[in-house]
């Protein structure tokens, strides 16, 4: 892990990766159908889908450290990406919409791409 200067910030984020590991894993088949739930418009479907989806928000967020901001904004924005792509639900996530939420702050921090 990045280094993190707070100590309670550290806490916070071993906390909370903690939790994101203690979730329920689903397998593909149950996702097609949750997806097909939310295109229906069954908000439990996006509570269960953004779970299943926030590790994978956390592991593309660590890929972007050490450019300028710390790990536990990169992963905000990687939700606030995660977020974006369950407003506009396809067949699945599109990792782009990830991506993006965390271009966009780092451009904002300076960062250049």
């Amino acid at each position: 892990m990045e280094q993190i200067e707070d100590k309670k910030e550290l806490e916070i984020l071993e906390l909370y990766l903690e939790e994101l590991k203690a979730l329920p894993r689903i397998e593909l088949e149950e996702k097609e159908m949750l997806f097909k739930d939310l295109k229906e418009g069954k908000e439990k479907a996006r509570e269960k889908l953004t779970e299943a989806y926030l590790l994978t928000a956390v592991e593309m967020a660590a890929g972007y450290k050490n450019r300028g901001i710390g790990l536990a904004d990169l992963i905000q924005e990687a939700n606030v990406g995660l977020m974006a792509a369950l407003s506009e639900p396809e067949e699945k996530i599109d990792d782009n919409f990830i991506r993006k939420s965390i271009d966009l702050a780092l451009k904002k921090a300076g960062y250049i791409l």
